[in-house]
């Protein structure tokens, strides 16, 4: 129903007296609801954002950990490359195959492990009172994996200066 004169007032006067009627179960004022689903919602968008950037940052220290542990424990394998007369790019691309194989398997993992986690999200959170569009789009999935992409891409620059330095002569000397 809308009221011709749709005070605060006017509003809850006629929801009380509609709710003394036997018939009536609830009345639920549009206005109210909106403003609660649009509060729900504007926060659950700060979380989103908090949730975003924490998974980024954890992707980076994940990522540069893993690949600085594998070039750590390669140093003998990699030093025995450059002795014998691989290129830089052959080198990098010892590590790097790894990698990116990881990096893509883990994207493929976590899309499907993301989709399932939106989905029991989406059901769980809207109040009972709204409807939402529960679905991913192609630009949220693009979005993660792009950002997966430039981070592992990020590491991999900051790891070629190490590779890149690895002391050939004295990764040879040192005995295991």
């Amino acid at each position: 129903m809308k009221l011709k004169h749709a005070t605060n007032k006017n509003i809850n006067s006629f929801a009380a007296n509609f709710n003394h009627h036997d018939a009536a179960v609830e009345t639920i004022q549009a206005q109210e609801a909106k403003t609660t689903i649009t509060n729900i919602l504007n926060n659950l968008n700060n979380l989103i954002i908090v949730l975003v950037l924490s998974a980024s940052l954890l992707s980076l220290v994940v990522l540069y950990t893993l690949t600085n542990i594998n070039v750590s424990e390669r140093v003998r394998e990699l030093s025995t490359l450059k002795v014998l007369g691989f290129y830089p790019r052959e080198v990098l691309m010892y590590i790097y195959r790894e990698t990116n194989l990881l990096t893509g398997a883990g994207i493929i993992v976590g899309i499907g492990i993301g989709y399932a986690f939106h989905a029991y999200i989406m059901e769980l959170l809207p109040p009972a009172t709204a409807m939402v569009a529960p679905g991913l789009t192609w630009l949220n999935v693009l979005i993660s994996v792009v950002l997966t992409i430039i981070f592992s891409l990020l590491v991999m620059i900051m790891m070629n200066h190490k590779i890149q330095s690895v002391d050939m002569l004295e990764a040879l000397k040192s005995v295991d």
